[in-house]
């Protein structure tokens, strides 16, 4: 190990990138509602020296860009995490515990940090924004440049050209055109799509582990399992 790397990582205080992560998993942005966290991102990389950019599609739901750059005749380096969580407080058709705080906050238990946001993906993003901070304090330089992007609109279906829901949804999945009702007396039924034969069919086949495959990125819920007892997977920090 060189010892500018070295000295790149001795500046990595753990403590910090605890409080980040919980900083942006507490900030509830659920898809549409990026904005908040948007402009934390924002500031932050402002306050620790990157020159930020905003680069919108919608003023309220910025992508954040910000750019170490490198020296020249090197690689450059990516690294990109959505700033939107899974579903809304009212979304009671996807979970029955849509409003269940494991999906709109986070808090550490132990060594580890708890919440769907800091799973998917806040915990991801604070790790790479402590390291390129590090990177920088130290005066590494890099050949290629270091690109940091904090963007919108991963899980949700976005309209793009052609592309739009729930047109394209029906279009691929015409069998998404029959209605299904949840059966809960306690609460009015709203029209949700059905699973295909094939795959309710697959979903009884391979049981809970295929039911947890299936909850990344947005993804319904092939059950009527809470989403909040499927999503509660710590992200890990050793401390």
């Amino acid at each position: 190990m060189t010892t500018d790397i070295k000295s790149a990582i001795e500046r990595i205080d753990t403590n910090e990138l605890i409080k980040l992560t919980l900083d942006l998993a507490n900030i509830d942005s659920p898809t549409g509602e990026e904005g908040p966290a948007a402009e934390y991102v924002y500031d932050w990389l402002t306050r620790h020296g990157f020159e930020p950019r905003k680069v919108a599609l919608y003023p309220n739901r910025p992508n954040i860009v910000a750019t170490l750059p490198g020296t020249g005749g090197g690689k450059s380096l990516c690294f990109n995490s959505h700033l939107d969580t899974t579903i809304h407080k009212d979304e009671w058709w996807t979970s029955r515990r849509a409003a269940d705080p494991i999906f709109h906050s986070g808090w550490r238990d132990g060594d580890a940090l708890v919440g769907n946001g800091v799973c998917n993906c806040k915990g991801p993003m604070a790790t790479w924004l402590i390291a390129a901070k590090a990177i920088r304090d130290s005066g590494v330089k890099l050949k290629g440049d270091l690109v940091l992007m904090s963007v919108v609109g991963e899980i949700g279906l976005e309209p793009v050209d052609e592309f739009q829901p729930p047109e394209l949804v029906i279009e691929q999945r015409p069998d998404f055109r029959e209605p299904r009702r949840w059966p809960d007396p306690g609460v009015k039924p709203r029209e949700v799509p059905r699973p295909s034969p094939r795959a309710r069919q697959g979903v009884r086949r391979r049981g809970s582990a295929a039911r947890r495959r299936r909850l990344t990125h947005g993804t319904i819920m092939p059950s009527a399992r809470s989403a909040a007892e499927e999503y509660a997977i710590p992200w890990r920090v050793h401390c």
